[in-house]
Formats: structure tokens, sequence, C-alpha cells
């Protein structure tokens, strides 16, 4: 599922918003804040105006702020002066058509920070929008944006550069512009922005720093190419989103496919299903003792999954498909919820009657077990935003059951990969 302009909007509004204040805590007086010096780091600081633009594959930031005398000096002689305070990017045999149209658009200002955010939403691929908007620049050189593939919050950013095509006689200063090659939900979350902001307000202090020293530098145009792919954290930390990726692709493109496609699924990336603990699919021993029957006439029970902690904790997992449903448009709990339930809570009976039964196999899970069920969709127009006291209805005195729908469950990992991602050193 891809972010719409609408949330967009509200996205970075409250991220723009979360910038100002953790940049003032750095700028004030120890011991309420860092005492750092109020350095030019972002325009998220102190921009007017900032564009967005929402593509097929990518979302792009921009900041217009004001251009240096000497590009508008250069602009007046065609750039046939002289030129040594600019980054000067001249791009020849590159004919293009650099027009592009907003299927739709919006606009907002945010009283507390006195910024106007323009949206547009513009139909076309992110590196053609990259080419027509450098001129010719992107596509000219490779800028590696699949650097970005399998890792949120990394943009490419083009700092202080302007571009000049030769042939088109055309001209354009960038002082500031943010690539994100990811439109996924997961990759707006609202529940983010916090890290997030924490994470690149350290990125740009440490960049402004640097530029601060030399005199020189003020100014200095740069582009960063993305993350080093050699870090070995990182990368495994891009498999593991990689896997996720997947998974939301599986529920978009086939959300009506019978539960062994999601069992394989799940079981080809136990990550996936628990990355704290050691994933078991179809665990075996959970059985009555012989001549014993539960109270639904059963002999045993295989769950979809178990997942083994240290000191001796476990957790139990079934999985529906994602296409059936939680509750009726009236409120009512559906049979496929109900039927769920009754499963988990026959696997609990079990293990808390015949506790010798499975306590060989499984040390520890009479005392330390909890349970999950992941089953539907999450749908506005059926769950509504009481949907998570309508769970706590449903689950009632059973603390220890979590039950998920296939869109939190991934928001859950995406959530713990977000805050992995934006550790610094």
């Amino acid at each position: 599922m891809n972010i719409d302009l609408a949330s967009l909007e509200s996205y970075l509004k409250k991220y723009i918003s979360e910038y100002r204040q953790q940049y003032n805590v750095y700028c004030s007086n120890p011991p309420a804040g860092g005492g750092f010096p109020k350095l030019d780091v972002s325009p998220y600081v102190y921009a007017e105006k900032l564009e967005c633009f929402l593509l097929k594959n990518g979302v792009v930031l921009l900041s217009p702020s004001i251009v240096p005398e000497a590009w508008d000096e250069q602009v007046a002689h065609n750039f046939s002066i002289p030129n040594i305070s600019l980054a000067l990017m001249k791009v020849t045999n590159a004919v293009i058509n650099t027009s592009f149209r907003a299927s739709l658009s919006a606009q907002a200002y945010l009283e507390n920070t006195g910024t106007t955010l323009i949206l547009s939403k513009v139909d076309e691929d992110i590196e053609l929008f990259l080419t027509k908007f450098t001129l010719g620049f992107v596509g000219s050189i490779d800028i590696k944006l699949e650097a970005q593939n399998e890792l949120y919050y990394c943009p490419h950013i083009i700092r202080n550069m302007g571009f000049y095509n030769v042939e088109l006689k055309q001209s354009r200063y960038i002082p500031y512009l943010e690539i994100h090659t990811h439109k996924e939900i997961g990759a707006w979350s609202e529940k983010s922005i916090y890290i997030r902001v924490s994470a690149d307000i350290r990125r740009d202090f440490t960049d402004a720093a640097r530029r601060s020293v030399d005199p020189e530098m003020t100014n200095a145009a740069s582009i960063s190419f993305g993350r080093n792919v050699s870090d070995q954290f990182l990368s495994g930390l891009r498999i593991l989103h990689a896997k996720v990726n997947n998974l939301q692709k599986l529920l978009n493109e086939n959300p009506d496919a019978v539960e062994a496609v999601y069992q394989k699924e799940f079981e080809q990336n136990p990550e996936i299903v628990d990355v704290y603990g050691k994933v078991t699919p179809q665990p075996q021993g959970f059985k009555y003792p012989d001549g014993v029957r539960g109270p639904d006439g059963k002999q045993s029970y295989i769950p979809d999954f178990i997942v083994e902690y240290p000191n001796f904790q476990w957790r139990l997992i079934e999985i529906e498909k994602p296409n059936k449903g939680i509750k009726t448009k009236e409120g009512h709990q559906r049979s496929e919820l109900t039927q769920s339930m009754h499963q988990i809570k026959q696997w609990k009976y079990l293990i808390r009657q015949y506790p010798e039964v499975v306590r060989n196999l499984y040390p520890g899970i009479t005392e330390n077990c909890k349970y999950t069920l992941i089953i539907g969709r999450n749908t506005p127009s059926l769950h509504g935003k009481d949907f998570a006291s309508y769970k706590s209805m449903v689950i009632g005195s059973e603390t220890d059951i979590d039950v998920y729908t296939y869109d939190e469950f991934i928001e859950r990992i995406i959530e713990a990969l977000i805050r992995l991602e934006t550790i610094r050193i």
C-alpha cells in the first residue's frame, strides 16, 4: 500500500514541526539543551517554502531557497564568465523534454513554523523526473538510487548545485534536494517521525559542522550516494527489509491466496515471524495422553509456528488467510475469528491441564507461553478507529493472546527496522 498526497502532507507537517523542536533543544543552553551553535543545518529549520513531489516510485523534496548572487551573475552572462565559487554542472548532448505535469496538487501552511508546503503528485518514474529536474545531469551519471532499495530513511541529498543544459540553454540551481525511493506507507509512518528526526538532525549537524570549519566549504556542493553497502549490519537490515517488502507485495497482489501460500512465505522467511527468537514451523508434541481427547474431540494439535526465546520463554502462532474477516459491519465477531480464538484456547487448555506431555520437549512452556493470531487486513470501513478497543473486547481476560491483522503485523516489523536503521554512532 502506497502513501497518498493527503497522508504525505500530514507526515511532512509533523516531521517539520518535530525537526524544529529538536533543533531548538540542540541549540539551547545546558542543562536543558545541548549547547550547540545555531548552524544552518537544514531547510527544515529555516525554509519558508518547501516543495514535495509524490512520484510513481518515490518522493522528492525541494527547498527553493534564495540562490547565490554568483548564480544570478552566471545566468545573466549565459554562463560565459569565469566561475570559481559555484558547483556548476554543464550538461551537453542531452536534448530532453524537461516538462512534467502534476495530476494532483495541494498546499498547506504550518503556523507553528511559518512554512508553506506545496505538494504535487506527478505520474512519472523517479529517475525520469530527476533527469528532467536536473536538466539531464541525472541520467548522464549514475547516482546509485538502488542503494536505497532495501532501506528506509537513507535519502540521497543534493546540496548547492547548479545545472546548465547547453543544448536547451536552460539552467536550474538546487540549494537542497532530498530523494527517497520509497512510497510505501510503511516508509512514511508517523510513528517513526521522532526517531527519524533524531537520526536526521545528527546527520545534518555533522555536515554543517564540517562546513563551518572552512569558510570555503560554507556553500560547497555535495551529492550523497546512499549508505555504505558493505556495512554488514545494514546489509542484514536490507535483507530483512526486502523480505518484508516481498510479504507486502504478496498481500497486495494475492490477498485471496490460500493459507498455505502465506504459511510457506513465513516458513521460508522465519525472520519475519520473529526476529528475536528461534522459529520452528508446525511443531509436534502437542498431544493428549493416550486415551484422552480434548474438549473439541481432538487428540493432538499442530500450531503453525512456535518461537523459542532465551530463559525458556515461548510463543505459539496461528496464521489465517488475509481475506478472513474479523467483525461484521454491525460490529459482531465473525465466525473465522471465533474459530481461530477457539483453536488457541484449545492449545492453552492442553498445556495447562497436561503439562507433563509438553514439558520435556518445550521446557518452561507451561509457565511462560504467549500466543499470537494473525488474521485479516486493516479495513477502515469495517474496523474504524475503535478497532483496538474491539480487539481488547474480543480478547477479554485472555491477556496472553495478541491478535494482529497482517497490516498491523507488518507495521510492527517496519517500526523495529526503523529503530535499527536510525541508530548512529
